[in-house]
């Protein structure tokens, strides 16, 4: 009797997580974006480089505890993946002859918060998952 009770209860439990999952993933979208425009768009080099050290560590750990697959889906993405990164190692090389070493590495923090947040889209970013993202996305613009 136990057994067909458990069957029936489990299709029931699965379309509450799914919904669970999609409805955690909108608000966490929502909430990093709206928090970054609220704190003035990360125009600011402290709250620019705060935002990059977030999504660095958040990488960095969802790919070590294995959350996060590292790979890469196609050759394009490895292509801007790779020109971004030599763009960031331009920026911190320029400091060999900029007139302001410190300008340089503001520069290098910049690029390197944007290979991060393209590190991030690649390691979370699924096709079944695109929609959390558009729909955090609505959800901050919106608020």
């Amino acid at each position: 009797m136990a057994a067909p009770a458990l069957a029936e209860a489990r299709p029931r439990v699965r379309p509450r997580i799914a919904l669970a999952v999609q409805i955690s993933g909108v608000a966490l979208v929502a909430g990093v974006i709206f928090w970054i425009a609220y704190d003035g768009g990360a125009y600011t080099e402290q709250s620019r480089n705060s935002v990059a050290i977030g999504i660095w560590w958040l990488v960095l750990l969802g790919v070590l505890l294995g959350v996060w697959p590292l790979d890469l889906r196609t050759r394009a993405a490895a292509a801007v993946g790779t020109l971004l990164v030599g763009f960031a190692a331009w920026n911190l090389l320029s400091v060999l002859w900029s007139p302001s070493a410190a300008d340089a590495v503001s520069e290098f923090n910049r690029a390197a918060l944007y290979v991060g947040v393209f590190a991030l889209a690649i390691v979370t970013g699924r096709r079944g998952n695109v929609g959390y993202w558009l729909d955090g996305l609505a959800l901050a613009l919106t608020a």
